[in-house]
């Protein structure tokens, strides 16, 4: 028994173009990739920027197909920009905790001998609320 065909009778599977080779094509992939990726880099950040550089560098390097190696440059332009600005943001961040701890370090140790004075201030009126006062009456009724 035969097994029927799941194509339709009309299909032939894609060709090459020509003059390309299944390592062109391959290599044309990988540039689609690393272009699809650095496009994508714009939204999501490092997550697709640095898988970008790793498909599309060796293609905008030694790849043989202009095409491949535009679209591979071009998605490692788009990664590269996109690292650098998420670098920059995360120097910003880091300088920007930095200065917040500075200033409230600063603020802490400028109020810590005024917090002291305030103490002793707060002891001294316990101090005195608590002892019984001596209260000296003339009762000499004379």
């Amino acid at each position: 028994m035969d097994s029927p065909n799941p194509l339709p009778p009309h299909y032939s599977p894609p060709r090459m173009p020509p003059g390309m080779s299944m390592g062109d094509a391959d290599e044309f992939n990988k540039a689609n990739w690393a272009l699809g990726l650095g496009i994508a880099s714009l939204t999501c950040s490092c997550l697709s920027a640095v898988p970008a550089l790793i498909v599309g560098w060796p293609v905008m390097k030694r790849g043989h197909n202009p095409d491949a190696r535009s679209r591979a440059k071009i998605g490692v332009i788009f990664s590269l920009v996109m690292l650098g600005i998420h670098t920059a943001f995360l120097i910003l961040y880091v300088l920007w905790f930095v200065f917040a701890v500075s200033v409230f370090a600063g603020i802490a140790t400028k109020t810590v001998p005024h917090l002291q004075a305030l103490e002793k201030e707060v002891q001294q009126l316990d101090k005195e609320i608590r002892e019984p006062v001596e209260e000296h009456f003339d009762t000499d009724e004379t």
